[in-house]
Formats: C-alpha cells, structure tokens, sequence
C-alpha cells in the first residue's frame, strides 16, 4: 500500500509538474544559421534553426518574419521546406506583415527551416511573432533585409532563327526570319529559365539574365530540317547574341503531304478566258484572277513582281527547253495554286516557304546548274499535279 501511494504521489507531482510547464510564459529559440545568394536564379535563401519551447510553456504553433512594405509582398516569396509557409499581409493572430511559417511544432522540436526569397537580399535584424498555445510573442533575430546590397547585373540574349533557301547553314541575301518557332532558354543545370516564340522577322530575345552558363535551344516546324546546330552554349557575362538558327525544306516530309494544287493548263486556259472576255467553261472567275494576280505579284521575291494577267499568261505558255523557263511556269502556276489556298497539308506558312525556295532558286538560277533547277522544276510540277492528293515528288 505504502509503494502504491508513493506512485500515485509521482504521478500527480508529474502531473502538476507539466501543468506548470505548459503554463509557462512562451519560450522559443529562433536562429539564423547561414545566408546564400544564388546570383544565376537571382534568390537569396536563409537557413534557420528554430526550437520550440526550450524552456517551457506550450509548443509553437506558428511564427512570422516580418517583412516591411517597401521591400515587396507576396511575389517575394520563392519556397520554403515549411509545407505550410504563406505569405500574410497581416497574420490574424499577431499582425505581424510578412513569411508565415503554420506547421506547428511538438514539445521541445527543433527544425531546420529553410526560405528562399526573390532577390539578393542583406541580413540583418528583422522582426519575428512566435504563437504558441493562446498568446504570442514578438522579438527579432537575424533575417531578410532588402536594399542593402547593389542588385546583380541583368543581360540580354537574343538571336536569329532564319529560313536557309540555298541550305548553306549561313543567313544570307534573299533569305528571311522564320517567325513562331519556340526557342527556349536553360540554365547551366538543365532547368528551364524561359521560353518564348521568335517575331516574324526571326529574331528573339531573352532579358533580365544574369551572368552564368545557359544554352538556348530552338525548336522546329513541321516540314523543315535545321541546317544549323538548334542547341547553342552560352557563356553570358554580357549582352550575347547566339548562333543563328537555320531551317530548310525537309522535301522527305514534303513527299508524304497533300495539297489541292492544278497545272498550268489549269491556269493557263482560265487566264485566257479572263482576257478574253469568255465566260464559257470559265473554272476561276476574272475577278479572282485578278486578286490572285495582285497576290503572285508581291511574294516573295522579284521574279514576278508586279505581274499582270497578260504577263501571267505569257509566262505559262513559253516555249523551250532552256531549266529557267521551265521552272519559272511551274513556280508561277504553283504560285496561283497557294492564292488559290491550296496549302501542303492545309499550312499556309510551309507552302509560302515552299514557293519562297521556288523563287530563291529562279532569282539566283545562275548559281545552279540545269540538274538542280529541273530537280526543283520537277517539285513543282509535282504540287501542281496533287488534284488533293499526295505530292509525288522527283527523287531526292
């Protein structure tokens, strides 16, 4: 009986002894343990140690950096391993502005936290809140402090992505930028820092960097082939500039599309017709030849620049077998084909390149001889001759 009595005599001294314990004003322990910057993400992260209740009272429930209003809000706040870490304009509890970090902490728990802000942020003292059971407490320790540092540097990176019509992997005259092709940028690890779409006239640009190791990478589109590298490294400590990015005709991948495209007897007898006045077996009203006229006149480049119906005509029905006369019937009659809205595969921006190429060779015919101009000729002729079916092109 007398062993009895003496534990419950222990349990209740226990007893009473965490009561008191519990009923303790608030204690808490929380320490800076390290700063680092991370100048190629532009984020600062503070490491610290936290301690509930080292000397008694009840357990944290939540505690708050407080962050003053001219140094940003909520687009600060990068991560944290806190699961439960907010941002708060105002905590309900204490009113305190700023990171709330909710997980709540057993008895004497100690934790590493880590919090990772936007920025290049200094140390110093900050104000803190610790709520724990039904009060809390304010105090400070070491913490963010903005505009004490001079921010890093930024840089610029931009290029070119450019359509390669004589395939030299070099951008040169006659040839254009290729607009809508997804280039993106990533960081010395892998990891994607941004991403964006080349402006019609090819070029793109990537700013607000800092310096470091990125390399870009650009994708492609359906129907052409790099005739560059598409990956480039950059080692940026400046404004860059990278490689420009060259793209051709994959006539592999044009061989197996379709297109509604008629020949140039086709274009040749409605051309007659509209100049004629004629109005039997008309297949193109007058009208709309002249609208696909004005179109054939201003692509591309200048092999028909201006052309009329009239001149349209002539070239159709020349006579010879001189490569360029050749090519320049079939590209024209193609030419009428894509006013006509008789798109490879129905994409209207592949089927402009396919006949900017078309134009690019007949231009520069001098810098090709007869083979590749009947080669190309050929190509044509075979669009020319889909009725919507698949293009059966020369041999490549």
């Amino acid at each position: 009986m007398k062993k009895l009595l003496t534990l419950v005599c222990l349990f209740f001294a226990s007893a009473l002894s965490v009561i008191a314990q519990r009923g303790s004003p608030i204690s808490y322990s929380v320490s800076l343990a390290s700063s680092t910057y991370d100048a190629t993400a532009n984020t600062t992260t503070f490491t610290y140690t936290v301690t509930s209740n080292p000397a008694g009272g009840p357990a944290i429930s939540h505690w708050v950096i407080g962050i003053p209003p001219s140094c940003g809000g909520a687009e600060i706040l990068v991560n944290s391993n806190d699961a439960l870490v907010t941002w708060v304009n105002s905590d309900p509890t204490t009113g305190v502005r700023g990171i709330k970090f909710d997980t709540g902490y057993d008895d004497v728990e100690t934790r590493t936290v880590t919090l990772t802000l936007a920025g290049n942020w200094s140390t110093g003292t900050v104000e803190i809140a610790v709520k724990s059971g039904n009060g809390f407490v304010l105090g400070t320790t070491q913490g963010p402090v903005c505009g004490g540092t001079t921010p890093p540097p930024t840089y610029t990176v931009s290029g070119l992505v450019f359509f390669d019509a004589n395939y030299s992997g070099t951008f040169g005259a006659d040839e254009i930028g290729l607009g809508n092709i997804t280039v993106t940028l990533l960081d010395g690890a892998g990891n994607v820092v941004a991403s964006t779409t080349s402006a019609s006239d090819g070029s793109y640009s990537f700013t607000s960097l800092l310096a470091g190791d990125y390399t870009v990478v650009v994708g492609g589109a359906n129907g052409l082939a790099p005739t560059t590298l598409t990956d480039h490294d950059l080692a940026v400590s400046g404004n860059s500039t990278a490689p420009d990015t060259g793209f051709a005709l994959n006539f592999s991948t044009i061989g197996t599309m379709s297109a509604n495209g008629f020949t140039i007897g086709y274009w040749k007898n409605n051309l007659e017709k509209a100049l004629k006045g004629t109005t039997k077996g008309v297949q193109v009203s007058a009208a709309t030849l002249s609208s696909y006229t004005t179109t054939v006149g201003s692509l591309a480049l200048s092999p028909f620049t201006s052309i009329t119906m009239a001149g349209a005509n002539s070239t159709l029905s020349a006579t010879g077998s001189d490569p360029r006369t050749l090519l320049a019937k079939q590209l024209l009659a193609s030419e009428y084909n894509y006013a006509n809205g008789a798109y490879l595969n129905g994409d209207a921006s592949l089927t402009y390149l396919f006949v900017y190429y078309g134009e690019y060779v007949l231009k520069n015919a001098s810098s090709y001889d007869s083979t590749y101009l009947l080669n190309v000729k050929n190509w044509f002729d075979a669009y020319n001759n889909t009725h919507g079916g698949v293009i059966v092109g020369p041999a490549l």
